[in-house]
């Protein structure tokens, strides 16, 4: 409950920081405040975050500081696949947009051919999209794994 408040105290700080600004600021100083007030947002949320954590942690009787240690060992290992998942998805989408370049410039506007070959390439880079998941599973999975190694290895949060 403590922190679905404070998640709200910062969506309302938000809010009152972006409608407060004078309406006749120049675009630039509405850009700075509508960019600080993100900041803000996106600094309460990640602060509501952590704070879920460590509050779920202790509920499931497990020391906050070594569930963080935990965490931090998988933000880590899950770097990688992650750059290898964002990298092959980068390739499908490229593929996709001169597929889809190469049907504007093959077929009519509006007709049914357009629409299947676009329809197509959708197609393929939905399945070279899976692929792509199908390649990083494994190292997705043992990043899990040691994860969960790591938590059950940790001390109770009551320090017993």
């Amino acid at each position: 409950m403590r922190t679905r408040t404070f998640l709200y105290v910062c969506a309302v700080l938000a809010f009152v920081l972006v409608n407060t600004f004078p309406a006749v600021a120049s675009n630039n100083e509405q850009s700075a405040c509508l960019s600080e007030a993100q900041t803000e947002y996106q600094n309460c949320v990640s602060t509501c975050k952590q704070t879920l954590q460590v509050d779920q942690d202790t509920c499931r009787n497990i020391n906050p500081e070594c569930a963080g240690a935990c965490q931090a060992g998988y933000d880590t290992c899950t770097q990688g696949p992650s750059a290898t998942l964002q990298s092959c998805n980068g390739v499908c989408d490229s593929t996709l947009s001169a597929a889809e370049k190469t049907c504007r410039a093959t077929y009519t506007k509006g007709s049914q051919d357009l629409t299947n070959c676009i329809n197509t390439a959708e197609q393929t880079a939905i399945l070279c999209r899976a692929n792509c998941q199908v390649q990083v599973q494994p190292e997705f999975a043992q990043c899990q794994a040691d994860f969960n190694a790591c938590i059950k290895a940790c001390p109770p949060a009551s320090g017993q």
